[in-house]
């Protein structure tokens, strides 16, 4: 099968393979839900330790989220569905 919400977001929080990349999630962060909303956006919530970011560290890690996600087949395919969708 295919990629999965779970499974991109698994990879994501999972961190990176190589030893001279560092993540921007904090360590034990975990997807509690994802849902998608008629409007065609993509709510994601995570573990209590993802509300320990701030500033540009919050930045970068909604960045990757949002990178990842609309970089998505699957993503650009379901929102095509709708056309008003942002």
């Amino acid at each position: 099968g295919g990629a999965s919400v779970e499974s991109l977001m698994e990879a994501l929080l999972q961190g990176p393979t190589r030893d001279t990349l560092i993540s921007p999630f904090p360590r034990n962060v975990s997807l509690i839900a994802w849902e998608w909303k008629e409007d065609g956006v993509l709510c994601i919530t995570l573990s209590e330790q993802y509300s320990g970011l701030a500033d540009i560290s919050l930045t970068l890690a909604d960045y990757c989220i949002v990178l990842t996600m609309s970089s998505w087949t699957e993503w650009r395919q379901w929102r095509s569905m709708w056309p008003d969708s942002r």
